[in-house]
């Protein structure tokens, strides 16, 4: 008796060890993203849910609507083992005005009201209503991202159209006429962001999930860029500017996404740790910056043939898993979400970032899933 209660208490003093490690301490989420998947019929997306899971994926970023479909399907997720970070689309208040998609001039630019129009109230109700459904099928998130690119035109109607082919910096957002439009957006954004928290603190089942700031684009050096046609701050002046209004009390962890189109190693190694991660900071270091989440990244492949030759693809995803991997040892970086599972579903085009063609996934999307 003596023995199995002294075993009991070993085991137990185990288990608060591991459970007291700080999160940094961790290994580093792995996952994909999975484009609107409730576009896709129920039937398609039972498809959809089975490839994952046969493909060993343990997470998945998306966005789904807040309403009992979006519920659904991360209900039938999570049944399969698939943990989601959702991306946590913004309502905006009644009557704001809305940019209209325009295709024929600006097809990379959506449709959408200006981020100082967006509406803490009608987003936290929503959120809560969302929140309770999922947590009476049991759910914990691994994550809750509030917004997406928020920092250029696409995502965000503060920047101007035509734009003039800038990236702002810190200072910008002070004096430049389009950095003061945007700033008041980012200030709005901050009120979300309470908002949110609010919800998620008063959860039941999430109240330790992350909250992660909106997953930024890699928009790399501040000043004009040549030959570009659209606005945007950088990823480092927009993450200063946010936690000089609050941001490091309200979040867990800073989304960033990064693309890295230099032509080589050194240089896409530069732009990585000086442009894109620069504001990651050591998870549990006082008084410093968060961990980033790299919600999106990748690389396209052309290819359209199958079975696809994805070798040099491969390659660029062994190289920057291993600055990843840098970042994660430093305590700066919590997660990596590849982009893409698949393609928009209603789109004709084929997508060169897709990572799972001809019913497999191919092995840059396995070098995205695998472990650190």
């Amino acid at each position: 008796m003596m023995r199995r209660g002294r075993a009991w208490i070993v085991g137990a003093l185990i288990a608060w060890v591991a459970f007291a490690l700080p999160s940094w301490a961790t290994q580093p989420l792995t996952g994909l993203n999975v484009v609107n998947p409730v576009r896709l019929s129920r039937p398609q997306q039972d498809v959809l849910i089975d490839q994952l899971a046969r493909s060993g994926v343990e997470m998945i970023r998306t966005a789904v609507p807040l309403n009992e479909s979006g519920v659904d399907f991360v209900r039938r997720l999570d049944q399969k083992g698939i943990r989601v970070l959702l991306n946590l689309e913004l309502l905006y208040q009644a009557g704001a005005p809305v940019r209209p998609y325009q295709p024929e001039r600006y097809p990379e630019i959506w449709a959408g009201p200006a981020l100082s129009y967006a509406d803490p109230l009608s987003t936290k109700g929503r959120y809560r209503q969302v929140l309770d459904q999922l947590e009476r099928s049991g759910i914990v998130l691994a994550g809750i991202e509030v917004g997406n690119e928020i920092n250029w035109t696409a995502f965000n109607a503060e920047f101007p159209l035509p734009g003039r082919g800038r990236n702002l910096g810190l200072l910008d957002l002070h004096g430049d006429e389009v950095g003061q439009k945007v700033a008041k957006g980012y200030r709005q954004y901050v009120q979300v962001l309470h908002a949110i928290k609010d919800v998620r603190d008063q959860s039941r089942l999430n109240r330790s999930t992350p909250l992660l700031s909106a997953g930024l684009a890699d928009t790399g050096a501040e000043g004009w860029l040549p030959r570009a046609r659209y606005d945007s701050v950088s990823i480092g002046a927009t993450l200063r500017f946010l936690r000089q209004h609050g941001l490091d009390s309200l979040v867990d962890g800073y989304g960033i996404h990064s693309y890295p189109g230099a032509p080589n190693a050194a240089d896409r190694r530069r732009q990585f740790f000086d442009l894109t991660a620069h504001e990651c900071g050591a998870q549990g270091a006082t008084g410093d910056a968060k961990p980033c989440w790299i919600t999106e990244w990748g690389f396209p492949n052309a290819s359209e043939d199958c079975p696809g030759d994805d070798e040099a693809r491969a390659a660029l995803f062994r190289e920057t898993k291993t600055l990843f991997r840098e970042l994660a040892r430093q305590g700066r970086l919590r997660a990596s979400i590849a982009y893409a599972w698949n393609g928009e579903p209603w789109s004709k085009e084929f997508d060169r970032y897709s990572l799972y063609r001809c019913n497999r996934l191919t092995e840059s999307g396995q070098l995205a899933i695998a472990k650190f």
